[in-house]
């Protein structure tokens, strides 16, 4: 029968908590062991060891070359000079016991001794979530979670920082510093960012009130979403009218023609004018729904003409701003519209 062992939870020189298991000093080898002739039992639950080297080769010195581990409530040797015994869970939540320090992908904890690696052991730490920071995610004390200023999200095992605002401690259960603990941030107007629960939404619009805290109310254009710095607008829509209804579109361009359809309504739809219209067509960008019929009236058109056309045409898409004529060098005129 092997000396009696203990766990005993000690401190390193940064103060961050480390498990090791150390023989009872008080127990007396000779007390708790038993050596003799044969082999030993065939009960796998007591550590043993057989030799049949020299004279009086069981001794303790013998004994101690080794260090045994749990696995499957069974005991194991392990190999020379490997003192640590693990205790882990896989996906499945099955129990993965062994000799060394275990896998880094399975909630994992390891100890240093002999039959360290119980289930009590297990359950008796604290492990943290980790992101943001490379440390491990065991811990003895508490975890952490904290929200920085600029958004970005820290857990991990100790404590808050004194300088941190937005940060929570916990030490109740597994993975207890979840991100819920700590408000999300939203953007907002002029690169700033608000402050919000986590449950709470961030909403986007293309209007004047470009992003904030909360819901959209009563916003036109505007989307609500749930997550931390999520309204940067980049799954925001642009809008355009599109027969006279309201339509999603994935580039900022709408237009409108002077076809019409069987009811008089005039043709319109996302995106720029196409270039094989032989009607007046006029395109508008950046703004939501702003291919009005107000738009295709208002719009003028120019003549043009380059050195590569035969003769000067009409452009069929208004133009934003002017046109302008100019005489070149060998005496043609060339017309160009300015869109």
């Amino acid at each position: 029968m092997v000396g009696l062992y203990s766990p005993r939870i000690e401190k390193d020189k940064n103060h961050m908590d480390f498990i090791i298991l150390v023989k009872d000093e008080v127990q007396d080898f000779k007390k708790y062991t038993k050596q003799g002739c044969g082999k030993c039992s065939s009960s796998n639950k007591i550590p043993c060891r057989i030799c049949n080297t020299t004279k009086f080769c069981n001794s303790e010195k013998f004994f101690k070359q080794v260090n045994f581990c749990w696995v499957k409530e069974e005991v194991i040797e392990c190999e020379i000079n490997e003192r640590n015994c693990y205790y882990a869970l896989n996906k499945e939540n099955e129990v993965i016991q062994g000799c060394g320090k275990g896998l880094e992908n399975l909630l994992n904890v390891n100890c240093e001794g002999n039959l360290c690696n119980t289930k009590e052991l297990f359950d008796k730490t604290l492990f943290c979530l980790k992101k943001g920071k490379k440390d491990l995610n065991i811990c003895n004390q508490k975890c952490y979670v904290w929200r920085h200023e600029n958004g970005n999200l820290e857990q991990g095992c100790g404590e808050c920082s004194k300088n941190s605002t937005e940060c929570q401690t916990c030490n109740n259960q597994k993975f207890c510093n979840l991100e819920n603990k700590v408000n999300k941030h939203c953007y907002k107007n002029e690169g700033e960012n608000c402050k919000i629960s986590f449950y709470d939404n961030c909403f986007m619009a293309r209007n004047e009130t470009n992003g904030g805290c909360g819901e959209c109310n009563n916003l036109k254009f505007c989307k609500k979403c749930n997550g931390n710095l999520c309204n940067d607008g980049k799954d925001l829509p642009f809008y355009c009218f599109n027969q006279n209804k309201e339509k999603e579109c994935k580039e900022s361009y709408c237009y409108i023609s002077n076809n019409k359809d069987s009811n008089g309504i005039y043709e319109s739809n996302c995106g720029k004018c196409p270039e094989e219209i032989e009607t007046n067509c006029a395109q508008c960008n950046n703004t939501p729904l702003c291919n009005t019929e107000k738009l295709l009236k208002n719009s003028f058109y120019c003549l043009e003409f380059t050195e590569y056309m035969e003769k000067t045409d009409k452009s069929y898409i208004g133009c934003e701003s002017q046109c302008f004529v100019e005489r070149i060098e060998i005496g043609q005129c060339l017309l160009f519209l300015i869109i």
